[in-house]
């Protein structure tokens, strides 16, 4: 939230980042390490691997969007090194990569992740006030059963973004995904949520068409 907040100020180089995470640049694929860092950088902020556009804290304000999407993968599963000086950040290491002093954080419970949410959304609402908000529960039967399926549904339980956001509802994907990635998944399933999105959208954008007779 701080980087939304404060206009991307507080991000770092991605050469900085490096060399404070003890990670190389060599390494380029998804989940490599400068590229989950290359992602919290003050030049590839919410840009992942594509190769053109401006960072997302830029956009936020130089542009101005339709639809905004979100999704809580991240919130999972995901934890954060937090560095000696107090600093946090995503990354990967193997355990005899991880260097000296860094601790890897708890996750988020559910109603932690609800609440920043709600922050985020509403951070995202004063910036865009035009724009149409849909949050995405990330489908949860493509990870193994346990933890992460009862997290979800506890999220599901206290996850409250009225009125700034439309939340689509939690549901099952067909666990098809072309590269063993349980995150990614079949064309035909983003058809679908795309189907679902679009039905929210249309409501948004011409609420009268769809209200019932006065």
């Amino acid at each position: 939230m701080d980087i939304l907040s404060t206009g991307g100020t507080k991000l770092k180089p991605l050469d900085e980042l490096c060399e404070r995470m003890a990670v190389g640049r060599t390494e380029t694929g998804e989940f490599s390490p400068p590229n989950l860092l290359r992602n919290q950088s003050a030049e590839g902020f919410g840009r992942h691997r594509l190769p053109d556009g401006i960072p997302f804290h830029r956009s936020l304000v130089e542009k101005r969007f339709d639809l905004i999407l979100i999704d809580n993968f991240m919130d999972l599963g995901a934890r954060l090194y937090r560095l000696p000086g107090g600093e946090r950040y995503f990354c990967r290491y193997t355990r005899s990569q991880v260097p000296a002093g860094f601790r890897l954080g708890r996750r988020l419970t559910p109603q932690e992740s609800a609440s920043n949410f709600r922050e985020v959304v509403t951070l995202l609402r004063a910036a865009q006030p035009s724009a149409h908000i849909v949050f995405i529960h990330f489908p949860i039967n493509n990870y193994p059963a346990g933890r992460k399926a009862e997290w979800a549904r506890q999220l599901d339980e206290v996850l409250d973004l009225s009125p700034y956001a439309d939340v689509l509802a939690l549901k099952e994907a067909r666990p098809r995904y072309p590269d063993g990635e349980p995150q990614h998944f079949h064309f035909t399933e983003y058809m679908r949520y795309a189907a679902r999105i679009l039905a929210l959208h249309g409501r948004h954008r011409f609420p009268r068409l769809f209200r019932g007779p006065a």
